[in-house]
């Protein structure tokens, strides 16, 4: 009478969900950094907005209104991570995320073909002008 096998053997299972397992532990750190970056990018939008907000505030009602009174009655939770929110030199600044650029780590590359020079070429160049 011959053996019929219905499943997955004990073995299987196992190198399944190893594999699975190592995918998580790969995928995880990249994960993790976009919502570091997603929640840095939220506290850095929300003080630009809180900012500007500010300003047409004190156009309109011809006032100078103390920021720390403004953002105490208008605002709550500008930082996702709680961060102290600070005014220094003009710049709403957050004691987490205290860059005012979002793309602080990321190097200024020049892309060769957007360049300056060569798209001056391309409209110097062009038939139909």
């Amino acid at each position: 009478m011959p053996r019929v096998t219905k499943g997955f053997t004990l073995i299987e299972g196992l190198i399944v969900m190893a594999l699975l397992a190592m995918l998580v532990l790969i995928l995880y750190p990249k994960v993790w950094s976009y919502r570091e970056n997603a929640v840095k990018t939220v506290c850095v939008t929300n003080r630009e907005a809180v900012m500007r907000q500010y300003n047409i505030v004190n156009i309109q009602n011809n006032e100078d209104i103390e920021l720390d009174q403004f953002i105490l009655e208008n605002f709550d939770g500008i930082c996702p991570d709680h961060g102290k929110i600070s005014y220094v030199e003009g710049k709403i600044l957050c004691s987490i995320h205290n860059h005012t650029d979002v793309d602080d780590d990321k190097p200024d590359v020049e892309v060769p073909w957007l360049s300056s020079s060569r798209l001056t070429l391309m409209y110097k160049h062009n038939p139909r002008q």
